[in-house]
């Protein structure tokens, strides 16, 4: 019952790297240092990206790369200013040749998509090493993801191994499913069904829906718990949730074989895991 995320969840997960973009999540992977990068991100979070522009640009001028970053950001979202995605490239390539990897990694995305530039496998690839190398976890992902496919780089289950396993470490939810799929075929790293059993149960609980579905999977398989339908229902009810479409078929089967009080206890706790994560 495991999904092939290598087969059936690509378009999952190349939707997912569109979040590098996200304003949220860009501010929280790095921190201000100077006095004016920290009245701008504040700007920013309370959304007066006029301010925050006009603070980023000082700066940014002066040649500060997390400044240079941010107005890059600006620019690609179009806050605080004209969206302009040559001159977000400008930024963000103003910032990446000083090291910053955020910065790095946007650029990748930019090419590996074809957003504001032509579409450049080898470009993307180069860049995304460029961060990779210096930790960022997304970076390690896609370059694994990269290797795997053999985008923009000659195709080394190996290396997209390495890759996976260093942003899986990192708690990267996806690179964590993905590791799960690795062990379990023997796909770049020896077949080890206890590993791939811990990785599924990781990504399952960063919120991964796959994972959610494949750790009811073990559960029914008596690989976790012999027997534990209660938390196989949980499990199908969690990944229902997430938005998993073959989950709901899954704990409907499972209902036939179990008494009214454990269906109520898996969807019980079901309820406070989601509870949990909303803390």
């Amino acid at each position: 019952m495991l999904i092939n995320a290598l087969r059936t969840g690509s378009k999952v997960i190349k939707n997912m790297k569109e979040i590098i973009y996200t304003i949220p999540i860009l501010m929280s992977l790095v921190s201000a240092s100077f006095a004016d990068i920290d009245r701008a991100k504040q700007a920013f979070d309370e959304g007066d990206y006029n301010y925050a522009y006009d603070e980023y640009l000082m700066d940014a001028e002066n040649g500060h790369p997390e400044a240079q970053f941010y107005m890059g950001v600006l620019y690609f979202n179009g806050v605080g200013t004209k969206k302009d995605l040559t001159e977000a490239l400008r930024w963000y390539k103003l910032s990446a040749r000083k090291g910053f990897p955020i910065a790095q990694h946007s650029i990748a995305n930019m090419y590996e998509i074809g957003v504001g530039v032509e579409q450049n496998y080898q470009e993307a690839f180069n860049w995304y090493k460029k961060a990779a190398v210096q930790g960022l976890r997304s970076a390690q992902y896609s370059l694994g993801e990269m290797f795997r496919n053999g985008t923009g780089v000659d195709k080394d289950e190996i290396e997209a191994a390495k890759w996976t396993i260093k942003a899986a470490e990192s708690d990267h939810a996806l690179a964590q499913y993905n590791l799960s799929i690795l062990y379990d075929l023997g796909i770049g790293v020896a077949v080890d069904k206890a590993k791939s059993r811990e990785w599924t149960e990781r990504a399952a609980m960063l919120g991964v829906a796959n994972a959610q579905y494949n750790l009811a999977a073990f559960y029914i398989n008596g690989q976790v718990s012999v027997g534990n339908l209660i938390s196989a229902h949980q499990w199908f009810t969690i990944s229902q949730r997430s938005g998993h479409k073959q989950a709901a078929e899954g704990k409907a089967t499972l209902e036939e074989y179990m008494p009214a009080e454990d269906i109520a206890e898996a969807i019980k706790r079901a309820d406070i895991w989601f509870a949990e994560r909303r803390k």
